[in-house]
């Protein structure tokens, strides 16, 4: 991605320096230098060797190995090169802003991540952290909303998938996934199971969970603001499943290829 200075700003000795405001009367020319510095601030963020976008909707940082979605006061999300771009870190910044909410279970790392998906072919699970050529793509859709295009490929001893995350997601908590999986080759056999919009939160909270047959809800209990996380099913696929007490999927069987899949995601407080 390409980040582009204020306009009107003026690059000399390797850094960049704004134009002069103009003489406007006043209350009005305080005013035109606080936005310029304002716009300097966010330009300096973005051009110091990472990806950064700073407004008061969303920040978004990015090294080589993470993705960083800050809504600041309500919520942050990490998403993480080495589990192929997805989301593995949940932060409820208005409870405690230094406590991963998510389960970190190191039997399986399927269970780390918030928003999984996972896949079977001839009895042969493939799961966060075993994708290969993880690609990611970021780009500000407004001051409050970002779209992160994320991609891999899952590699069988007979067969491969291509698998590609959009992440849509907005300062106020909602979250929106549209996923792909398609064979590279054109083979359209179905899958032989999958498994969709699977979260696995961390067992250091109680959580009280509401479920119906395209949705499910996590409430943390004995925290105030209480972090709560909603999930809808927009593609009308599959039953509502669970491993241990804080997980919810959608589970699938023989799943015809290529397939594709909606869902929701509100973060928030209760």
């Amino acid at each position: 991605m390409t980040c582009w200075p204020p306009e009107g700003a003026e690059h000399s000795a390797g850094r960049w320096a704004l134009p002069a405001a103009p003489a406007l009367p006043g209350r009005q020319l305080v005013y035109t230098r606080a936005v310029r510095v304002a716009a300097a601030v966010v330009f300096v963020l973005a051009s110091c060797g990472r990806l950064g976008f700073v407004d008061t909707g969303l920040v978004v940082e990015q090294t080589d190995t993470t993705a960083t979605l800050t809504a600041p006061g309500r919520f942050k999300l990490v998403f993480d090169r080495r589990y192929e771009w997805q989301p593995v870190r949940w932060f409820d910044l208005a409870s405690d802003p230094d406590r991963d909410l998510i389960d970190k279970a190191p039997i399986d790392a399927s269970r780390n991540m918030i928003q999984g998906l996972l896949v079977r072919w001839a009895d042969d699970w493939q799961i966060a952290g075993e994708g290969s050529d993880p690609t990611i793509g970021i780009e500000r859709l407004d001051p409050d909303h970002v779209r992160l295009t994320t991609g891999w490929t899952w590699t069988t001893p007979t067969r491969q998938f291509a698998v590609s995350i959009v992440h849509t997601i907005a300062g106020d908590g909602q979250w929106t996934l549209d996923a792909k999986v398609s064979d590279p080759t054109g083979d359209t056999s179905p899958l032989q199971q999958m498994e969709y919009a699977d979260a696995h939160l961390t067992p250091d909270l109680a959580w009280e969970v509401t479920t119906a047959g395209t949705s499910y809800e996590f409430v943390a209990m004995g925290v105030t603001p209480a972090p709560a996380i909603q999930v809808i099913r927009e593609t009308s696929l599959g039953t509502l499943q669970s491993d241990e007490l804080n997980n919810r999927y959608w589970a699938v069987g023989s799943v015809a290829m290529p397939l594709e899949l909606t869902w929701t995601v509100t973060l928030g407080q209760r």
